[in-house]
């Protein structure tokens, strides 16, 4: 999209917009700087960011030069982040702060404006045939002890490139992602938008209102985990949930969704819901779409 829709617009952050082709540049920018940094395929990298904008660049730019990611939750301990690191032997941490973890997980600091600075690299370093995988997801599964779940960079391309097979006006849309960078789902939304040729809103900081967030950049389409829509649900004033009336479609996944919390949905914020099931492993594996979305079974 970068050629084909160079000023388009593919991540917006509050009243900013960032443009495919800046987008392409600020991560060839970011990857010129980690390959500089020493930081080669092989040993998987954690991503800890307390910006969201440069956790996605940051992420993106790993992607690129074919280093596997694992993405770091700013909510984990220093424990479960050493946890994590000697399970899938990383050695290193990327950041825009200056995290400290222990002795043998060295992190490498970088700042948006160091990556704005950077001259143009070396377009040869991307990785086209890349080996390793792309993302390591860390995840409870079904007995409870932690595990980290593979996704090369294969599967990553299928199921991107299905993410929006129903939509024919994705171009169009701007998507919002109730679950950030910090787990693979919102990174999954993140590169099936951009693929896709949407634009991808990011959450950056605390908002009063998500409804008002939502109607003032014009979100099209909301992604949203059962808890999150909870808290909308208890949170906002009426006035603002009326405002997910303007919203093409909210979509719900990562949990089951109650016939009751589905009708609620319905009546109060927006009756166009969709529903998916999946999993890390697999990927989405069923979708429910209004009528059948309404239906109960009992």
């Amino acid at each position: 999209n970068a050629d084909r829709r160079p000023y388009a617009t593919a991540l917006l952050l509050n009243e900013k917009s960032i443009s495919f082709s800046e987008l392409n540049f600020l991560v060839w920018k970011c990857a010129g700087i980690l390959s500089e940094v020493g930081l080669r395929p092989g040993n998987p990298i954690g991503v800890q960011a307390q910006s969201e904008l440069m956790r996605a660049i940051l992420t993106l730019a790993l992607m690129r030069i074919g280093i596997t990611v694992v993405p770091i939750a700013r909510s984990l301990t220093v424990h479960q982040v050493q946890k994590i690191a000697q399970t899938v032997e990383m050695k290193y941490v990327v950041s825009d702060f200056s995290a400290n973890f222990n002795a043998w997980i060295e992190v490498k600091t970088i700042k948006f404006d160091q990556i704005k600075n950077q001259k143009t690299p070396n377009f040869n370093i991307m990785d086209e045939e890349p080996i390793n995988d792309c993302l390591l997801v860390p995840g409870s599964g079904s007995t409870g002890r932690p595990k980290i779940i593979p996704q090369t960079h294969q599967i990553i391309r299928d199921r991107v490139s299905i993410a929006f097979y129903e939509s024919t006006i994705i171009e169009n849309e701007v998507i919002l992602s109730m679950t950030n960078l910090e787990f693979a789902s919102g990174i999954n939304r993140l590169l099936s938008t951009v693929n896709a040729g949407g634009a991808f809103a990011l959450l950056e900081g605390s908002y009063d209102s998500i409804a008002q967030y939502c109607a003032t950049s014009k979100i099209t389409t909301l992604f949203s985990s059962v808890y999150h829509i909870e808290v909308l649900l208890k949170n906002e004033l009426f006035e603002n949930l009326m405002l997910f009336k303007r919203l093409n479609a909210i979509r719900v996944s990562g949990s089951n969704v109650s016939l009751t919390l589905r009708n609620k949905i319905m009546n109060v914020m927006n009756s166009n819901l969709n529903i998916v099931y999946g999993a890390n492993e697999c990927g989405r594996i069923a979708a429910a779409r209004p009528p059948e979305v309404f239906e109960s079974s009992d």
